[in-house]
């Protein structure tokens, strides 16, 4: 699944379904949007990695461990990130450990072409 714009992206790199920690997802789509020199680079100014990371949040699910328990935290608007983008909280439901599965990134890199 290489990308036409980017040869160098396979996804497939990403070969063992690990979860990746959500500030490597991140930077990886900071990446791959600067080499395919994608519109959403005009909204990632400034910290890109972190928007990145805050719009990865929005858009698909995550992993997080909350009280010990691996869990999928769905996708919403309301989480709020720390600022290492370590551990996100919505009211008083805090989970660490965040993690991006290589399934959502794919899912997440798609809507990255898509808008704009």
């Amino acid at each position: 699944m290489r990308s036409s714009r980017n040869p160098g992206f396979d996804v497939r790199s990403w070969r063992d379904n690990t979860a990746r920690p959500l500030a490597v997802a991140a930077r990886l789509a900071r990446e791959l949007a600067a080499a395919e020199r994608l519109p959403i680079l005009a909204a990632s100014v400034g910290d890109g990695e972190r928007w990145h990371a805050e719009t990865i949040l929005k858009t698909v699910p995550v992993c997080g461990t909350r009280d010990g328990t691996r869990e999928r935290v769905p996708a919403r608007v309301d989480l709020r990130l720390d600022p290492e983008a370590q551990s996100l909280a919505a009211g008083e439901t805090v989970w660490s450990d965040l993690a991006v599965e290589r399934e959502d990134f794919v899912r997440y890199v798609a809507w990255l072409r898509s808008v704009w």
